[in-house]
């Protein structure tokens, strides 16, 4: 189930958990800066922030949105599943669906014209965000060590760029 982050966790149940399953180190960057921490914000203002809940209440899944009513874009996605909290087969279909059910309320959402988003190389999800372009329609920019991480390695980087339902109108 895709709920609205701020009744269902908190700050520091998310930093646990994102540490935890060590996942910190792909996930999607914004501006290629570091990921040090989640903030929940307490409406869709400024963020648009769920957490995929599994039947038994267990946070499966945490997919956060920074967005510009300026330039009408969706700017940032942390897309993170955490797949140790998975007991079964249930729960990865749950968080694939709530994941997929995230990206098209983005992409339906009126108030974007695109998405855009940045990933490293290594992160495994590549594949999928390669996909969406496929779907939505959208681009994809390589960057060779666009990025220095806390490893002190540069990285190669993706830019994704989404068109949302509004662009073809």
């Amino acid at each position: 189930m895709l709920k609205p982050a701020y009744f269902y966790t908190n700050k520091d149940e998310l930093d646990r958990l994102i540490y935890d399953e060590n996942c910190y180190e792909y996930i999607t960057l914004v501006n290629y800066d570091d990921f040090d921490q989640v903030e929940i914000s307490k409406d869709d203002w400024i963020k648009i922030q769920r957490v995929s809940i599994s039947k038994d209440g267990r946070i499966l899944g945490l997919f956060n949105a920074g967005w510009s009513e300026r330039n009408e874009k969706v700017n940032n996605l942390y897309l993170i599943k955490f797949k140790s909290k998975f007991i079964n087969d249930e729960d990865k279909e749950t968080a694939r669906q709530d994941l997929e059910d995230f990206i098209e309320m983005l992409i339906n959402d009126t108030k974007f014209r695109y998405i855009q988003f940045c990933a490293l190389e290594e992160n495994p999800a590549n594949r999928l965000y390669r996909s969406w372009v496929d779907k939505y329609g959208g681009k994809v920019y390589e960057y060779e060590k666009s990025v220095k991480l806390k490893d002190g390695k540069f990285h190669n980087t993706y830019d994704y760029i989404l068109y949302c339902k509004r662009w073809y109108e």
